[in-house]
């Protein structure tokens, strides 16, 4: 066992405050978004090992046998298939989604073929992975999440839309009530130019701030992001999605295609080792609408909340690459599964006895567990994040 010191990324959505805390340390004055617990290149965990600092991904490349399985090294070409997160937004992030595994492969190789470049701002498929992901609440957390029904959608957009593009959305909606109109509506919102834009989402910000019966957090919601983004037609689309309000043991898994938006809140985010976003705006970064609309689903659906049970509670996530499990405990001791794993201690303070050696781990802490250690409990009082493979892989 390791205790990594984790690299933060300071997006502008971040918390001032949230990561110092966890962290029990003063604040930097920088908005702190996310702390990366993982072996992704561009930014790795670090450990010491030999009495030399070293990156995890270092680690991983010099001996996958050991640090990931026999098995699990072969099956992910000897990379850590995941990458666990604490993120922290106190400003909402962009409207996004994410490709499933052919469709990554697929824009990867065409964007390769026309030279673009894998740094370049505009690139929209970064490597050939797909990348689901799971947000497991730590305090209260607001997402926007797939589409709502085209009834609720009309009801909203008819209560805070202007007569413009307001009205052509819900004509647009009334035509084709299913899928495909709210495709069509999306993709009408998201090539408005700025000039038309710009008077209806003012029109928004007013409606909206009078409060609609029935969907007052959805007002509240649209009212900051029609302020901090005029003329950013999203806003529209914003409209057309499911609010939900996670509590803290809380998550939620977001299949590919599933158009969403983090609003606020802090939570555990765990994803394929991936770095596959394409945007749909509330954001200065580039937008391609055609190849939005080929990867997100608009069918629409109720998201699908999880809720914890006490004591050990593991998340569904159906894919091979990550499983995430939450431990609540109250000062009896759990067994950790074998193989590669990561973990987090988000409150409380424990004891992580590997092959009978004790390690104690406090608030903030991060841990990387190799496939190569042996007997594995975990002892205290407080809640632990682990990270391991998904059970389809096992």
């Amino acid at each position: 066992m390791d205790l990594l010191d984790c690299p933060i990324k300071t997006y502008d959505w971040g918390s001032p405050t949230a990561l110092a805390s966890l962290q029990g340390r003063r604040p930097t004055g920088e908005p702190e978004a996310e702390l990366w617990i993982g072996a992704h290149p561009s930014a790795p965990a670090h450990l010491v090992r030999g009495g030399r600092r070293t990156g995890l991904d270092e680690v991983i490349a010099a001996d996958p046998v050991a640090e990931l399985g026999a098995e699990a090294a072969e099956r992910w070409k000897g990379r850590l298939p995941f990458l666990l997160k604490v993120l922290a937004a106190a400003r909402p992030l962009s409207l996004q989604t994410h490709p499933t595994s052919e469709q990554a492969a697929s824009g990867f190789a065409a964007e390769e073929a026309a030279g673009v470049p894998v740094d370049a701002p505009q690139r929209l498929f970064r490597d050939r992975n797909h990348k689901p992901e799971l947000i497991c609440a730590l305090t209260p957390f607001t997402a926007l999440c797939g589409f709502r029904a085209v009834e609720t959608s009309i009801d909203l957009l008819d209560a805070i839309g202007d007569a413009d593009l307001g009205a052509e959305l819900i004509s647009i909606l009334a035509a084709e009530p299913g899928p495909d109109g709210l495709r069509r509506a999306m993709v009408t919102a998201l090539r408005t130019s700025t000039r038309r834009a710009r008077p209806a989402v003012a029109a928004v910000a007013a409606n909206a701030a009078h409060g609609v019966p029935g969907f007052e957090a959805e007002c509240r919601w649209l009212t900051t992001l029609a302020d901090r983004h005029p003329g950013d037609p999203a806003v529209f689309v914003a409209a057309m999605l499911e609010l939900v309000v996670l509590q803290p043991g809380e998550g939620l898994f977001l299949t590919a295609g599933t158009l969403h938006s983090y609003l606020d809140g802090v939570g555990v985010e765990l994803m394929a080792n991936s770095d596959n976003v394409l945007r749909g705006g509330l954001t200065s970064k580039p937008v391609d609408v055609d190849a939005l609309a080929r990867i997100v689903t608009t069918e629409p659906a109720t998201p699908p909340v999880q809720t914890a049970d006490d004591g050990t509670f593991t998340y569904r996530s159906p894919v091979p690459e990550f499983a995430l499990t939450r431990y609540a405990l109250l000062g009896e001791a759990a067994r950790l599964p074998p193989g590669v794993a990561a973990g987090v201690a988000v409150d409380g303070s424990f004891s992580l006895e590997i092959d009978g050696a004790p390690h104690t781990i406090g608030p903030g802490t991060a841990v990387w567990i190799p496939a190569s250690d042996g007997s594995r409990a975990l002892s205290g009082t407080g809640t632990f994040f682990l990270a391991t493979e998904g059970t389809v892989a096992r």
